[in-house]
């Protein structure tokens, strides 16, 4: 497990809200032909179209993922900020964007809503500089095997614990040690039963079986003792200030930091955490070669190192790594350390539950519902 001091980890956005009200799974297969100049390819265009398109596109995202570069090629952006979580489906509902920022944890439910165009990745001359094994991921693509979603930058979840008062956390069952009573904090979302299921060996949570879910729950269940807290997205700083918590599961760097600036000894592992995976699409409707045009130019290694400047996020170009290990605190530093398959091996890509079931499968509802009964037992 990799560990250090918690600070500038960048901002992110709390994804619970979507995570509680959508997912499902997704298939994998790629889309793509010969990306010549003069020859169309699968979505109908050329790529001389992509190349000699101008103008403006709307994009429906996060503030802190806009940058002065994104609007120095002949394609810029106008942008519509998400206020809240849901904003990411409720704005792909109305479909008022060409470029829609969606995640890893929406994919499933933006796929449900078929609120998305597949996306010819042969048309994006930087594509292949995202690893394979991001790119190339099922997240990416919808029940027809072709591409929907293209990777941009990532957020990773932390297990963070104060080493003035308890050990490092090593394996899940340490989160049930005596050490830690009365004193873990635990992210309020739904999304917190899924990580538990990931770390006791559940491959994808939108496909979770009663049992395997009825396992996560009873491992909660095993663990009440230690809670102390459920926290939103920033409130762990307080628990942790206050000394409520000595542990918590499931904190973000950019905030946390702040904790850590009156308490140097809060370290960090990824002990059953997740990754955050944001990624460009276009909504059904939206300006195809535009949207492309202005998507591969946020994939180039300066592209990258804006976004890596502005929000503090994991690139998916490894060429941009430097930029973020430049913060020069501990956890930039570290992370610039390990490649996308050394964090997603250690916190999977997050993807929620599904929001329709077939049988044994838990929904989202469901697992809403057993979230909300165990918080009411404190």
């Amino acid at each position: 497990m990799r560990k250090g001091t918690m600070r500038g980890f960048g901002p992110l956005r709390l994804l619970a809200a979507v995570i509680a009200a959508f997912g499902l799974a997704t298939v994998v297969a790629a889309c793509g032909s010969d990306d010549s100049d003069g020859e169309q390819t699968t979505s109908g265009i050329a790529a001389a179209d992509v190349e000699s398109a101008s103008g403006t596109i709307d994009v429906a995202g996060w503030q802190f993922y806009e940058t002065k570069d994104q609007d120095a090629g002949s394609v810029e952006a106008d942008w519509d900020y998400y206020s809240t979580d849901p904003d990411i489906l409720i704005k792909a509902k109305a479909g008022d964007a060409d470029v829609l920022s969606s995640s890893s944890s929406t994919m499933d439910a933006l796929e449900a809503l078929q609120a998305l165009q597949p996306i010819d990745t042969s048309l994006l001359s930087n594509y292949e500089s995202i690893p394979a094994s991001l790119r190339d991921d099922e997240t990416w693509k919808n029940a027809d095997g072709q591409v929907v979603g293209v990777p941009y930058a990532a957020s990773v979840a932390v297990t963070a614990y104060d080493t003035s008062q308890v050990p490092e956390p090593e394996t899940l069952e340490d989160f049930l040690d005596p050490v830690y009573e009365d004193g873990i904090g635990l992210f309020d979302a739904p999304d917190t039963l899924a990580q538990i299921a990931v770390a006791q060996g559940v491959e994808d949570t939108t496909k979770i079986t009663q049992e395997e879910f009825d396992e996560a729950l009873a491992f909660l269940e095993e663990m009440r003792p230690n809670v102390k807290a459920f926290f939103g997205f920033g409130e762990d700083v307080q628990l942790f200030n206050r000394g409520d918590i000595v542990l918590s599961i499931s904190s973000f760097g950019s905030v946390l930091s702040k904790a850590v600036e009156k308490n140097p000894a809060i370290e960090w592992n990824l002990l059953a955490e997740a990754t955050y995976i944001d990624a460009w699409s276009i909504l059904d409707g939206g300006d195809e070669a535009k949207a492309l045009n202005w998507i591969d130019r946020t994939l180039t290694t300066k592209g990258q190192e804006a976004i890596v400047d502005a929000s503090g996020s994991y690139p998916a170009v490894p060429d941009a790594i430097p930029a973020l290990t430049a913060f020069g605190d501990p956890v930039s530093t570290q992370l610039g350390e390990l490649s996308f398959d050394e964090i997603l091996a250690e916190a999977p890509p997050a993807r929620g539950f599904a929001p329709e079931g077939d049988g044994d499968v838990v929904t989202i509802d469901e697992a809403t519902r057993a979230w909300n009964d165990y918080k009411s037992g404190f």
